[in-house]
């Protein structure tokens, strides 16, 4: 039987890659000679945003260093101070980005101190202005969106001046359709390196930017409107009865039901935009499509939450109503009455209305790839004594099995893991979902060499002690053979096709790609691992003992497995429940509030194999033991010869 080995301990991925895929900063520069001016105070806003720190930006990097100030914390109002004077053409930033709608803020917004050295506002429309857009600018980028009738004052007031409640008329309104159209763009926005990164005059100019801010107004003016308000007020007069007048719904109520409804839709969008690759347009494209497909139905969930936010926020008013009258209430109200005040409502993607604990916090993650750091550690530096085999954690260079074959490692020009989900798991053994699709085909292709960022994780605070990834295959892109020559290939982990032995991917099984990872065919084990030997049939051999394929056979179903893995390997339960390969580490992770923290993936030598001619790659080598013939392929299919894909633990670094 061929040795096959997995030493593919990624499981601190599944704590994480929630985070954007870059952020745009402005040109760096530091402000020089600039008068000093006494401290100031504003509003963050979108609308209020509680609970948030803001920093001044001195030098512009985008980041809160040592020695810039912070400042207080925002109160309900959204309202921050800054205890020292500040610096005029410096920038405010959120350091932490706090709540609305009592949930965690996912945008870092920035302002620019004015030449009076104040910062009235800081909103998604003043982040624009620190890309260098001026109130023209942006006002135009609202009105070819569909957004009209806005003055340049409009841009950088406080959309919520008067009082929310006065805002009760779609004029009034257009402050805040114009905030949050521009929180739903610089929310997707997010989700492609390129548009987080556009200049200026290219964001201006953006086809995409127009098409993803035309949606945004799209949404928010159908969710955040006049018609809405009177909408609820006409359900709520329907509770009238002699004795109870229902209270006036007010324009906060609205405002709440189209901040959850844009943070539904908007997270559609941009973890589409994060999770597709090819092109701005294809990226946003996917994004848009996702979002119009869910629209449908989350927008159907208006009137239901605005009904829930009604009953909270006259939450005295209806309970005063006498027992055996409250259960006439409708199911909203009743719902709406027995939340906490600290809980707000949140709409799935599946469209679902659910509550959230104002405990919670957003971890944003960024991974990066190491490429100069081994993937594993070296255990063994000389063969154990009675060493039966080679294995990934002996050093490079021995033959511990004595067959000619020299431990090796190779660095794969590319890496991509399929994830079907990744989660974390509390100290009470509940699973916590980064996220989880329905189904293996739909697993998120995650690069490791060039890591791309899946987005931003909101979990309620507590510890956590251990974090899964359900894996659905690896994709290695890969020399072998000879100096310059590629291959690539996908190695199935879980089985996609329970049903039917010879149909759909088995754990184990191997099959050929092109670079763009799209199936040439399935792995013949007698011919080389090239798009030109690829086969149209999965074999199945009928005998289990079969060199190179299959290497056991799934007590589960009675059908052969591929060539990777062992019976040891595969009949391990806790490792593959329902013949899902799922990973799992030990962590300790304390949440506490807003986070940002680092993944690091060692990738260097992340291919291990017994190398039979001593050239450093993978799949021509011939066995020493007098086997002959100038077609062998004994480093990649000879029963003897190990190989195996590593990933290491990637290592945390807690940024703030």
């Amino acid at each position: 039987m061929k040795k096959y080995y997995l030493y593919s301990v990624i499981l601190s991925l599944g704590l994480t890659l929630y985070t954007g895929c870059g952020s745009s900063s402005s040109d760096g520069a530091s402000t020089v000679d600039t008068p000093m001016v006494a401290a100031a105070s504003g509003i963050l806003v979108d609308p209020f945003i509680e609970g948030s720190i803001l920093c001044e930006d001195v030098n512009k990097n985008g980041l809160c260093e040592s020695g810039e100030q912070l400042s207080t914390a925002t109160n309900a109002q959204g309202e921050f101070s800054f205890s020292n004077e500040l610096t005029v053409g410096s920038h405010i930033i959120t350091k932490e980005q706090g709540f609305h709608n009592n949930v965690p803020y996912t945008l870092k917004l920035s302002g620019i101190v004015d030449a009076d050295g104040k910062i009235d506002i800081v909103s998604p429309l003043t982040t624009l202005q620190t890309k260098n857009l001026s109130a023209a600018q942006i006002r135009g980028l609202l009105e070819n969106a569909g957004l009209t009738n806005l003055s340049d004052d409009d841009i950088f007031a406080n959309p919520l001046e008067g009082g929310i409640n006065s805002l009760n008329s779609d004029e009034k309104l257009k402050r805040l359709h114009s905030t949050l159209a521009t929180y739903g763009l610089l929310r997707v926005m997010k989700g492609s390196k390129r548009l987080s990164e556009l200049t200026s005059t290219e964001l201006v100019n953006s086809a995409e930017v127009n098409q993803i801010l035309t949606a945004m107004v799209s949404a928010i003016k159908g969710t955040l409107s006049k018609q809405n308000l009177d909408s609820i007020q006409s359900n709520a007069d329907a509770f009238n009865r002699p004795g109870f007048t229902a209270p006036t719904v007010s324009v906060d109520v609205i405002t709440k039901t189209a901040v959850t409804t844009m943070d539904a839709l908007t997270k559609i969008a941009y973890e589409t935009c994060n999770q597709t690759d090819g092109s701005d347009t294809e990226k946003v494209t996917a994004a848009l499509n996702a979002m119009n497909a869910n629209k449908a139905s989350i927008t159907a969930k208006t009137m239901d939450i605005g009904m829930q936010y009604y009953a909270k926020e006259n939450k005295s008013t209806f309970s005063a109503v006498p027992v055996q009258f409250q259960s006439l209430f409708p199911a909203q109200i009743t719902e709406g009455l027995n939340m906490p005040d600290n809980q707000a409502i949140t709409i799935s993607s599946d469209a679902t209305i659910d509550t959230q604990s104002e405990s919670v916090a957003n971890i944003i993650m960024q991974a990066h790839a190491d490429n100069t750091t081994k993937v594993i550690t070296t255990l063994f530096t000389e063969c154990p004594a009675n060493a039966q085999e080679d294995q990934p954690h002996f050093a490079a260079g021995l033959d511990c099995d004595m067959d000619g074959g020299k431990i090796a490692f190779e660095t794969p020009r590319n890496f991509k893991v399929a994830f079907k989900s990744m989660g974390l798991i509390n100290q009470a053994g509940e699973k916590v979902y980064l996220f989880n699709k329905s189904t293996l085909a739909e697993s998120i292709v995650y690069d490791v060499i060039n890591p791309k960022v899946l987005g931003e994780m909101i979990i309620p605070q507590g510890t956590y002690t251990s974090a899964f990834a359900e894996v659905y295959y690896y994709w290695l892109d890969m020399q072998m053979y000879n100096e310059g020559e590629y291959s690539q290939f996908r190695i199935y982990m879980s089985d996609d096709n329970r049903a039917h032995a010879t149909a759909g991917h088995h754990q184990g099984d191997v099959t050929i790609t092109d670079i763009n990872n799209s199936e040439l065919g399935w792995l013949d084990p007698s011919a080389k691992w090239l798009g030109s030997d690829a086969i149209a049939v999965r074999l199945e051999p009928l005998d289990v003992d079969v060199p190179m394929y299959a290497a056991t056979k799934d007590v589960n179903t009675s059908r052969q497995r591929g060539p990777f893995g062992s019976t040891e390997f595969w009949d391990n339960e806790l490792l593959h429940p329902n013949d899902i390969f799922t990973l799992t580490e030990n962590i300790t992770l304390t949440v506490a509030k807003e986070s940002k923290m680092q993944l690091t993936f060692k990738v260097k030598n992340s291919w291990y194999f017994e190398d039979y001619n001593n050239d450093g790659i993978f799949g021509a080598g011939e066995h020493t033991n007098g086997l002959s013939g100038d077609n062998r392929i004994i480093e990649a299919g000879d029963a003897n010869a190990s190989w195996a894909p590593l990933l290491g633990i990637p290592t945390l670094t807690n940024l703030y």
